[in-house]
């Protein structure tokens, strides 16, 4: 009975009590002596059964080694992904903290942005202010401007040619000298030029630029020419020829278009073109954007300026910081004393070179007072318009002319047509192509040409 119970222990105990079960059964039977050989039967079966239990165990311990080692390797996997998403997470904290600082930067961004905003609604209030306050002015001045264009019956005489006036006259044209009085009581002289055998459809009104005359702006244009072609042409000076120039009103320069319009209808012209050089050009854009006179069949700009007093205040900039406002504080100044034809005490800059210029004419032609801006009065005329500049003309540059185009055909333009000729040269740019030095037939030509396609002759 006593094998049984250690058989029964030793299932019990395990592999790690098999070694002593054996030696418990070898002592066993060496004191049993003879009845060893009973119980060896038994012996073998106990030993075969524990190394059958121990192979199993062997087995039972290889798998759960091998699961000891998935479960270390997965141990790792999870320990290397938990470090990735330690890292992953260190990475997302740190863009976190930088989109926090980016934010704070908008922010205060977004705050400076909506301060300037307020202030700038502030300025644009102010702005608009000025705004309409100079559009009253300038309204109150146009109307003042076509109400003389409306009355402006200007007295005249033909007088006998003045002696120090020489002209080349073509055969079958006729010239007359004339002298006028404007509305407001200005003296001025100019010429009419006609075929001798027949009376013109078409009569010209020219209007020569700053400081020039008559005979100047005649000859420049080939005055002539026209004529020979059947055309009346009337040149006339303006308030600031020669020893006026830029001492005179530029807002009282309509009058005298309008005496050399009223000269023209009393002579029985009934279809009158308007044409201008260089100041004369804004001269006639600023009477044609307010004249309705259905006697006006076209408008001619030749060297025009698209906006003077902003040319001025650029260019007196670049000559002198400060220039411009100090030219029209004095101007102001000298007009609010009762001196308005006193010569400013600095130069403004010019065609050729720096000038002198009266405190009214700056005021009215140069300061931000000024009507005379062209890209703003071509819109409002009702008329065809020829613009014609020459290539190498240093003083009105090539963008002028398509600064006022743009302008006459933008929308809300009243302007029914419009051509720009630029008269080619390969010469640089110089001041003699301002005042066409080489390109006088070449502008009568380009003249002629449109006048014909605008059935105009």
């Amino acid at each position: 009975m006593e094998p049984k119970s250690v058989s029964k222990s030793v299932r019990k105990s395990g592999i790690s009590t098999v070694a002593a079960v054996i030696m418990t059964a070898i002592l066993i039977g060496s004191v049993v002596g003879g009845a060893g050989y009973v119980y060896s039967t038994q012996t073998d079966a106990i030993v075969s059964e524990l190394k059958s239990e121990n192979s199993k165990l062997g087995t039972q311990v290889r798998t759960s080694q091998d699961e000891t080692a998935k479960l270390n390797s997965r141990i790792i996997s999870i320990q290397d992904e938990g470090r990735n998403l330690k890292s992953h997470n260190d990475q997302l904290n740190s863009q976190i903290k930088i989109v926090a600082d980016d934010n704070n930067r908008l922010k205060s961004l977004n705050d400076n942005l909506n301060s300037r905003i307020r202030a700038s609604d502030e300025d644009s209030s102010r702005l608009r202010s000025q705004i309409n306050d100079l559009n009253g002015r300038i309204s109150e001045a146009n109307e003042k401007i076509v109400a003389l264009t409306r009355s402006a019956v200007a007295s005249f005489e033909f007088i006998p040619q003045p002696q120090n006036i020489r002209v080349n006259i073509s055969a079958g044209v006729k010239v007359r000298f004339l002298r006028f009085t404007t509305v407001d009581g200005v003296n001025l002289n100019g010429y009419l030029w006609e075929p001798q055998d027949r009376k013109p459809h078409v009569a010209m009104l020219i209007m020569h630029g700053t400081g020039s005359n008559y005979t100047a702006i005649g000859q420049r244009l080939s005055i002539d020419a026209l004529a020979s072609r059947g055309y009346a042409v009337l040149a006339i000076n303006d308030r600031q020829w020669g020893p006026n120039r830029l001492k005179a009103n530029f807002n009282d320069h309509p009058k005298d278009i309008a005496a050399g319009v009223s000269i023209l209808k009393s002579l029985g012209y009934s279809n009158i073109i308007l044409h201008g050089y260089s100041f004369g050009a804004e001269n006639v854009a600023m009477y044609a954007s307010v004249s309705r006179d259905t006697a006006i069949k076209g408008v001619i700009l030749g060297g025009a300026t698209a906006n003077r007093p902003w040319k001025t205040k650029v260019l007196s900039e670049a000559l002198k910081p400060g220039l411009y406002n100090r030219l029209y504080s004095a101007a102001k100044e000298f007009v609010a004393q009762g001196k308005p034809t006193a010569i400013l005490p600095e130069k403004m800059p010019f065609v050729t070179a720096p000038t002198d210029v009266g405190a009214i004419t700056f005021i009215t032609a140069y300061s931000p007072e000024s009507l005379a801006v062209t890209t703003t009065n071509i819109r409002r005329i009702t008329v065809p318009i020829l613009i014609i500049r020459a290539q190498d003309d240093s003083w009105v540059l090539p963008y002028e002319p398509l600064w006022i185009i743009g302008n006459a055909t933008a929308p809300g333009s009243e302007v029914p047509n419009v051509k720009y000729i630029q008269l080619p040269s390969n010469k640089p740019p110089s001041p003699s192509g301002h005042t066409l030095v080489g390109h006088e037939q070449t502008y009568v030509n380009t003249v002629l040409a449109w006048l014909q396609e605008m059935k105009l002759g």
